[in-house]
């Protein structure tokens, strides 16, 4: 778990980045801004409040040849100033751009202290990108009018990428939690691959999100092409595979076969399915692991309990599957569903 609540902004620098493929240029600042109070409590939940809810991270990928890890350690061990790194970082992040439609923004680079992450206290840093301009009324008395003046400026609800680098696990990337609103494709390889270039950070998280992938890919995927199971059955089995997790504290694939699946021959299609499957995502792995609750909620939405019949019909399916049952009419030839139900609201 990550806090703000007692985080301060040391030293704050502000560049604007435009789109070289449209004859845009880089504008570099020297100094740090001056701050007072206000503002830097404006800022801080401009900058902080859209990762309150974010509990995957990351770490810095190939060491060696990446540009932003090495700006932030010469940060971190006070090697050089933030004012000299933050301009090779906006410069990067000027010159990675592939895209014409790529937004222009002003480019946010902050030291910030007390940040709290796994009770650990540390230092971070925040590098975050606006690349929303809304119009403003500022609006004045003049004499004995109000003098109003349109006016364009940064929304500060409005961040869409940003990333903050604790200063934890220097010699394996640190610890980066990662803003990205926009989450097409082209966007997500913008910010993470060609601007930071990350990996996802090996912890319960991770471990427990990514073997939750594997066996929702399994049930929904794997399963309809090998067994003829149904759509209420695969159902039934994410259920119960949300509900081992909730109630155990750490997960066993062994173990979650004999209590889910129940069937051997489903247990051993099941195993094959997850070697297969972490070989070719190249995926961490271990025996057993602790169960990160959050990454269950972050699935849930995946895991959807609805069946839908054709274009006509949605069945929303939230718990006793055994009271739905499925069969076939002869004389339309017509798949159909019974529902058995004690009352009706």
């Amino acid at each position: 778990m990550v806090f703000y609540s007692e985080a301060s902004i040391e030293n704050l620098i502000v560049h604007s980045i435009g789109n070289k493929l449209k004859g845009d240029s880089v504008l570099l600042s020297n100094s740090t801004v001056i701050l007072n109070s206000d503002l830097e409590n404006e800022l801080l939940r401009f900058f902080l409040n859209p990762f309150l809810k974010l509990n995957e991270y990351y770490s810095f990928d190939n060491l060696e040849t990446n540009e932003i890890y090495k700006a932030v350690k010469d940060i971190f061990n006070k090697n050089s100033s933030l004012a000299v790194e933050s301009k090779k970082i906006a410069n990067n992040l000027f010159h990675i751009v592939r895209s014409p439609k790529r937004l222009a923004g002003n480019l946010f680079i902050a030291e910030l202290d007390k940040c709290i992450i796994d009770d650990n206290l540390t230092n971070a840093i925040g590098i975050f990108k606006a690349e929303t301009v809304d119009t403003i009324l500022n609006i004045k008395p003049s004499n004995e009018r109000f003098e109003v003046k349109a006016e364009q400026g940064v929304n500060v609800k409005k961040l869409t990428k940003g990333c903050i680098i604790f200063n934890i696990n220097e010699e394996n990337g640190y610890i980066i939690s990662v803003l990205n609103k926009k989450n097409n494709k082209d966007e997500i390889g913008y910010w993470n691959e060609d601007f930071l270039n990350i990996k996802p950070y090996i912890d319960d998280y991770y471990f427990t999100k990514s073997t939750l992938d594997c066996i929702g890919e399994f049930i929904l995927e794997e399963l309809p092409e090998e067994f003829n199971i149904s759509k209420s059955s695969q159902i039934d089995l994410l259920k119960k595979t949300v509900d081992y997790c909730y109630n155990n504290d750490t997960f066993d694939l062994n173990e979650y076969g004999n209590d889910v699946l129940e069937n051997d021959e489903l247990i051993q299609k099941l195993d094959a399915f997850h070697e297969d499957y972490v070989n070719k995502n190249e995926l961490e792995q271990v025996e057993t692991f602790d169960i990160d609750k959050r990454a269950i909620q972050m699935k849930l939405k995946d895991f959807k309990s609805i069946i839908k019949l054709d274009d006509k019909f949605d069945i929303v399916v939230h718990k006793d599957t055994e009271n739905l049952i499925r069969g076939k009419d002869e004389a339309t030839g017509l798949d159909y569903y019974q529902l058995f139900f004690k009352i009706e609201s």
